[in-house]
């Protein structure tokens, strides 16, 4: 079924809307270390587009699929975090940028506990690699991560691969030959879920692919 494209303008008031006054969960913990990521909406002719990013072949995270982010520097906030990655990495202009909401902290298997923040650009902005850490910057559409919202329309975007220990790994399709998993795609599920549709949901507990865990 066909999704009725969303402009840039309705996608910010659906998103702030849905999380406004939403108490987003955090995770704290002895040996927790604190990073943030930004989920980038902006325009892209009359729909809009989210950015991730791949990391360089070497160094964190290498060759995968991500938000733009890192950890906490010393005396930051997570939302400064979130913002200065952005800036550092895809070149968004974080004093221009607008905060849209916060969704829940993402503990990963590796000792972190992730912030994301939902932010708009500012109007013409394009993502573009602005770090050594980025081998390259994508552009998918909010529309598809968004789907129908008839739950009997099967959209193709979410799966569920039953695994030997009797969990299920997400696998969520940000394209139709593309797809990501959690951490990150656990909190591009929880936006869609929460601020495209309005339902909550929690993530915290998704399967990590043992790829992720470095």
């Amino acid at each position: 079924m066909a999704v009725e494209p969303m402009t840039f303008a309705e996608a910010r008031e659906r998103v702030s809307h849905h999380l406004a006054g939403r108490a987003p969960v955090t995770v704290d913990g002895p040996g927790l270390r604190r990073a943030a990521v930004s989920v980038i909406l902006y325009a892209s002719g009359s729909a809009t587009s989210y950015v991730l990013i791949r990391r360089a072949a070497r160094g964190r995270n290498a060759g995968q699929w991500a938000l733009p982010g890192g950890k906490l520097e010393p005396g930051e906030t997570a939302l400064q975090a979130a913002l200065r990655e952005a800036e550092e990495e895809v070149a968004l202009p974080a004093a221009e940028a607008e905060l849209l909401g916060v969704l829940d902290d993402f503990p990963t298997r590796t000792g972190f506990a992730i912030t994301p923040h939902v932010v708009a650009a500012p109007e013409g902005w394009q993502p573009t690699i602005a770090s050594p850490e980025v081998a390259s910057v994508h552009e998918f559409s909010l529309d598809r991560l968004r789907g129908p919202l008839d739950d009997a329309t099967d959209d193709d975007v979410v799966r569920w691969v039953d695994q030997e220990d009797g969990t299920r790994l997400l696998q969520l399709y940000i394209a139709e030959d593309r797809r990501v998993h959690a951490p990150t795609g656990a909190m591009l599920l929880q936006l869609r879920e929460v601020g495209l549709r309005g339902r909550e949901l929690s993530v915290a507990d998704l399967v990590q692919p043992t790829f992720t865990h470095r």
